[in-house]
């Protein structure tokens, strides 16, 4: 069971494509952390043990900061995705509200072209009405004008007649259709002209006539005025709502155009710290390399000076042999010539050419169960293949975690991929240059700067980190190269 993850420090997966140049500024910055790790451990080549230094503990500060930079990044780039989605959004509701409001305004413009031709109807509507109420006037004169003449006669007949005195006092108050009906019932009304009779039925008709149709139009007219007026309420109502949601829209458009444009700033705020920081980490490699140039320049001065020594002590040697070797000849040659038996001549010294033992080292944890192995793996909480650059030792939590050699520690973290994590340099194994990570740790028992000795436990198997359970994640760089941790296990 996988129960670990590679060095992914923030590497947190997203579908964004903002945070796929996130992605490839991270692979950049990896490959300058490992050359760096590459030439601090190189180092190791021309001394059994480095110890830290001010170098070692500004590429420790400057690696963690990139981590938090990473995290950042992270961050303000979902943030400019979210701020970017909902802005595409209100984008299109604001479209949506400035269509609707060229809609309404047009169907405005057309309500108020209406309402113009219901003025231009209700001006002549109005013409009409006027027109009406004039013939109305003009009938009522004739009628009255005919009612008058029909007065005139029946009391010319009553003078003649006096039995139409009763007819001339009702002629003023009645209708021609009841005059003309009462005509009929009287002899003396036959004394007045059909024709003038004829003359004020018709008046009177026209004049009823007249009345109808002005009160037909003064309805007409009204109706038209009332229409007009709703139709151009409602028009202007929803002009006025459409213009609100347009207005709203496009202050929330604006809102979300600046969060857009602040999440923005904070991204490429964090990328210039990206830079800023890559700069400096550059730095530390290109004095971290000058630092081990010294050093291999002074070890190779020693070296000469050492190879130096040795020959002339050799050449010393060999003359003091030499010279042991005449002085025993000569002795010789004087016992024999003061005595016929022969002395034994002493041996010369003989050198030893023994090699010394070579080291060897001890697992880092007892009862060695590997449960992931180095090289590239489906991670387990990402889904996704990826290098591991150690291999997984299971064991429950609380296990010793065991030096493999003499060593000092270089380094221990707090890092948010690996837990508790602790560097140890081992010096010179079987002719290369070991230098050991430790992963995940509950704690551990030494701290930077200290020596550790083969066999000694250093601190105890945990789960912190992204774990998915108690184990060592074990890493191991063999002259500076990333390596897996079997081939010298």
């Amino acid at each position: 069971m996988n129960r670990d993850l590679p060095y992914v420090a923030c590497d947190v997966p997203s579908n964004s494509e903002h945070v796929q140049q996130f992605a490839n500024i991270r692979r950049i910055s990896k490959k300058v952390v490992t050359s760096i790790a590459g030439a601090f451990l190189a180092f190791a080549v021309v001394a059994p043990i480095a110890y830290a230094d001010p170098l070692d503990d500004q590429r420790n500060r400057v690696n963690e900061q990139i981590e938090q930079n990473e995290e950042h990044l992270h961050e303000h780039n979902a943030e400019l995705e979210h701020a970017t989605q909902v802005l595409d959004s209100s984008r299109q509701e604001l479209a949506a509200a400035q269509e609707k409001l060229a809609q309404t305004r047009a169907e405005l413009a057309a309500a108020e072209e209406a309402d113009r031709q219901a003025a231009a109807d209700l001006q002549a509507a109005e013409i009409e009405l006027r027109r009406a109420i004039w013939v109305v006037n003009v009938n009522q004169v004739k009628v009255e004008t005919q009612r008058r003449i029909v007065g005139e006669n029946v009391r010319a007949s009553y003078q003649q007649n006096s039995e139409l005195v009763g007819m001339a006092l009702w002629v003023d108050n009645l209708k021609t259709s009841d005059l003309a009906k009462r005509n009929q019932w009287t002899n003396q009304a036959l004394r007045v002209t059909d024709a003038e009779f004829e003359r004020l039925e018709r008046l009177q008709a026209e004049l009823d006539q007249a009345r109808a149709a002005r009160a037909t139009a003064e309805r007409e007219e009204a109706a038209k005025r009332a229409e007009a007026a709703k139709v151009l309420t409602d028009k202007q109502q929803l002009a006025e709502q459409a213009a609100a949601e347009e207005t709203a829209l496009s202050q929330a458009v604006a809102a979300n155009e600046q969060a857009e444009a602040d999440a923005r700033a904070e991204v490429e705020k964090e990328q210039a710290r990206r830079e800023e920081l890559l700069r400096e980490q550059a730095e530390v490699e290109k004095q971290i390399q000058e630092r081990i140039e010294r050093e291999r320049a002074e070890a190779a001065r020693k070296a000469e000076e050492e190879r130096l020594a040795r020959e002339r002590a050799a050449q010393e040697r060999a003359e003091r042999e030499a010279a042991d070797r005449r002085a025993a000849e000569d002795r010789a040659a004087a016992d024999r010539r003061a005595s016929a038996k022969p002395k034994e001549q002493p041996s010369a010294p003989r050198q030893s050419n023994a090699a010394a033992p070579s080291s060897s080292i001890v697992n880092p944890v007892s009862n060695v169960r590997i449960t992931s192995k180095f090289g590239y793996r489906v991670h387990p909480i990402l889904k996704t293949r990826r290098m591991h650059d150690g291999t997984d030792f299971g064991a429950s939590c609380g296990t010793p975690l065991i030096a493999i050699a003499d060593g000092v520690v270089t380094s221990k973290v707090w890092n948010n991929a690996y837990g508790n994590r602790m560097i140890v340099d081992f010096g010179r194994i079987d002719g290369k240059n070991v230098t050991a990570a430790y992963n995940h740790a509950t704690r551990y028992t030494v701290g930077k700067g200290d020596r550790v000795r083969k066999g000694q436990t250093i601190g105890y198997v945990g789960t912190t980190g992204w774990s998915t359970g108690c184990h060592l994640h074990f890493t191991t760089w063999v002259n500076g190269n990333l390596t897996d941790p079997m081939t010298i296990l």
